[in-house]
């Protein structure tokens, strides 16, 4: 329900335990969840909540504009290689996954946007209190990686000359970092199904200013089209996620090497776009209809410009949609009028927030319609009400879950507009099918 806040006394989940999905034994099934499930005592109410959230989200942005500059590289440090953006740690869902002989429970925050995965390592400065981190020194199937290792240089990491040792620095929009070692060892599943004998990771060992979800978020699952993605290493042609809904409190799933049918009534395939200046997920979104109408934006608002900048990215580490200034004010207007036409006045709420409603729960019939139009597709992707409103607290008030970004020369879909639908991404096909009942 689009009002339901999490409650404080909710047992947190056992994230690995065996009841997962089961799925074919040639795909690997991974259960993914809400990263508020391990953070409930730190928001006292809704309002809180959606703060925290809204924070996260600039925070984000900051990031992704940061990207989007001539990466600093000073050769005596070392780095992670400008692959697209390198995303800020605080994204909306986390994936539970073992490392190393013997197996050590690891719960990453999961990001379509960063190159890497990587974790805390013992020994580790700044690092979370855990009663067992991973420790390279005590797995049997770690494997060291060195400067000259054909895997250093394919990735263009950096060089620690103290031991010669491969080596990753990530820096975060808000000043924070992660640095240590890259290595490979051994990753599997909660139920302990190997996903690779020898996966590439960043062993961190140095943390500062990264929020870790108090001691149970140990890392970052980077999802992106790189090649040191998760994504990546296991060459995967094709995968699904089914994000849960951002106030429950159960666990969905992310699927390696399973591309479900695209024939489903309600569901729309639409084409993944090339960015050859960037890793992240782009759609061919080339419009937005409001209450049946369509609204009225420049035609290359939508276009990835020769320099990598424009279009449109597909997200599931920001909790809003965020459109350049050109895209959101026309559609908010509209909305606005729409709105207006059922009996509605907008409010603003914050800076954010700039269409507010005091209403009852949203429904598709007190609420204006909002319509994704892709290119080459006649099919559109109806957005249910929770995917258009966002309960901005306890009084009674929901906003537009869209935000304006004035400063980006692209725009961005967030979580909460898929919360609920599956993604199915066919990298080979570039084409990603959005259903949105099947997760339910």
């Amino acid at each position: 329900m689009i009002d339901h806040f999490m409650s404080s006394n909710t047992t947190e989940p056992d994230l690995f335990s065996s009841s997962v999905i089961n799925a074919p034994s040639s795909a690997f099934t991974i259960p993914i969840y809400n990263k508020e499930l391990f953070t409930k005592s730190k928001f006292k109410d809704h309002k809180s909540l959606v703060q925290a959230r809204i924070d996260n989200d600039i925070s984000r942005i900051k990031q992704i504009k940061a990207s989007h500059l001539e990466p600093q590289v000073n050769p005596t440090d070392y780095y992670v290689p400008y692959f697209g953006f390198v995303s800020d740690v605080n994204g909306v869902y986390v994936a539970a996954f073992k490392a190393g002989t013997p197996l050590i429970r690891e719960v990453l925050m999961m990001d379509t946007g960063s190159v890497l995965i990587w974790w805390n390592c013992n020994p580790c400065k700044n690092c979370i209190k855990r009663s067992r981190l991973y420790d390279p020194r005590r797995s049997s199937s770690h494997h060291f990686i060195s400067c000259d290792d054909p895997i250093c240089k394919d990735g263009g990491f950096g060089c620690r000359q103290s031991d010669y040792s491969c080596a990753y620095k990530i820096n975060y929009a808000d000043g924070g970092y992660s640095r240590g070692e890259i290595g490979s060892d051994k990753f599997t599943t909660t139920t302990d199904t190997v996903l690779l004998d020898r996966m590439v990771f960043g062993c961190s060992r140095d943390v500062e200013d990264v929020n870790q979800q108090e001691g149970r978020v140990t890392g970052v699952l980077g999802l992106n089209r790189g090649k040191y993605s998760l994504i990546g290493q296991m060459n995967a042609q094709n995968f699904t996620v089914c994000l849960p809904a951002h106030y429950g409190e159960g666990k969905n799933e992310l699927r390696i090497h399973v591309l479900p049918p695209y024939y489903y009534p309600d569901s729309v395939t639409v084409p993944l776009v090339d960015n050859p200046a960037r890793l992240s997920y782009y759609v061919g979104l080339n419009g937005i209809s409001v209450g049946g109408e369509r609204v009225k934006i420049p035609d290359d608002a939508w276009i990835i410009k020769p320099n990598g900048t424009g279009g449109v990215i597909i997200d599931l580490g920001t909790f809003l949609t965020w459109l350049e200034s050109r895209v959101f004010h026309p559609f908010n207007d509209l909305f606005v009028k729409k709105a207006a036409e059922l009996g509605l006045r907008r409010v603003q709420i914050g800076e954010i927030f700039q269409s507010c409603f005091k209403m009852p729960t949203p429904t598709s019939n007190n609420i204006p319609s909002v319509e994704f139009h892709f290119s080459g597709v006649y099919k559109t992707f109806q957005l249910g009400p929770e995917q258009i409103m966002v309960k901005a607290g306890d009084s009674g008030f929901y906003c537009l879950a869209f935000a304006e970004e004035t400063e980006l020369q692209f725009s961005l879909i967030g979580s909460s507009q898929t919360q609920k639908t599956r993604l199915a991404f066919d990298l080979a096909s570039k084409r990603l099918n959005m259903n949105p009942n099947y997760c339910n």
